[in-house]
């Protein structure tokens, strides 16, 4: 696992910690914060941006110097291709390209994936619950298990998932995570109270400090 600050300022892995600790306190729900760079490497952008370039430096050559040689034409497009691939690797200009449905498709991909992986599914009440944030589709993502899936609908979880889509979009990562999950911890909280304070009537089944990915 990374280092959260990578994506996180100082202090904010502390205070989403504290967040979901406070709303577990009231729930007998788990919830699961999760940060990633991207959901998916789009390389078809990278291939797609490389063959545009090569192609485009193939005519500009043919304008400037018809006559040359066939390898002067093999170097520059193998340049434009090299050029073009480098630069759809850039956050900004490959987000240009993406389309919402594609975003959305690769993101509750990742989520899902990501569901399994960290073992929200074990949980003794079916009652975990992940919020993802995927930063390069500005995207978030909120997951629950079964047990909480039949008794919430999605809008539940829609002013959560917004408010932490808008605090990315402002680069206020660490506010919109702990608004998320206090949002999150009050729907958990009415729908799953927690039967009392001790931990064997509310055990703390999955870690509380935000889970990072590339």
């Amino acid at each position: 696992m990374a280092n959260v600050q990578r994506y996180l300022k100082k202090n904010d892995e502390g205070r989403i910690r504290r967040a979901v600790a406070d709303a577990e306190s009231r729930t007998r729900g788990e919830i699961v914060p999760m940060i990633v760079r991207s959901s998916d490497s789009y390389a078809h952008l990278h291939v797609a941006g490389g063959i545009a370039f090569a192609v485009t430096a193939f005519v500009v050559g043919m304008v400037l110097r018809p006559q040359s040689h066939p390898s002067w034409f093999l170097m520059l497009e193998l340049l434009g291709y090299v050029l073009g691939d480098l630069l759809f690797r850039i956050d900004a200009l490959k987000r240009l390209f993406l389309t919402h449905r594609e975003t959305k498709a690769k993101v509750f991909d990742r989520a899902l994936h990501a569901f399994y992986e960290h073992d929200l599914h074990k949980t003794r009440e079916s009652t975990g619950i992940l919020i993802l944030a995927s930063l390069l589709e500005r995207r978030v993502q909120i997951l629950a298990d079964r047990g909480i899936h039949e008794k919430v609908g999605e809008t539940e979880w829609r002013k959560a998932a917004d408010v932490l889509t808008r605090a990315l979009k402002e680069k206020r990562t660490g506010d919109g995570f702990c608004e998320a999950v206090a949002i999150c911890g009050e729907v958990l909280a009415r729908h799953f109270p927690a039967n009392g304070k001790s931990l064997e009537a509310n055990p703390n089944e999955l870690p509380d400090a935000p889970i990072q990915g590339e």
